[in-house]
């Protein structure tokens, strides 16, 4: 199951199968461009307060490491899907 601000985003879809090829293979999943981040990370896909308040609490409790965090966080897109998914 997909966990992030916009699963409908094909960003965040290839760039977690992506991330999935080179774990299976051992291989790192990071550095990344902003260019790249501006299409999934949902701390840079919005500006909104309100958004940005809840993406940063439902981070804090999302129960992981903090390397699967900024795992998750670097593959999770904001814009305006997030804003409508956390009922915003």
């Amino acid at each position: 199951m997909l966990h992030c601000a916009d699963a409908s985003n094909e960003a965040v879809r290839r760039k977690l199968a992506w991330a999935k090829q080179q774990r299976e293979v051992g291989l790192p999943t990071v550095p990344s461009t902003i260019a790249e981040e501006l299409t999934y990370n949902p701390f840079l896909r919005t500006s909104d307060a309100a958004v940005l308040a809840k993406l940063r609490c439902d981070k804090d409790n999302f129960g992981l490491t903090a390397r699967a965090i900024t795992f998750a966080l670097s593959v999770a897109n904001a814009a305006s899907g997030a804003a409508r998914a956390l009922g915003f």
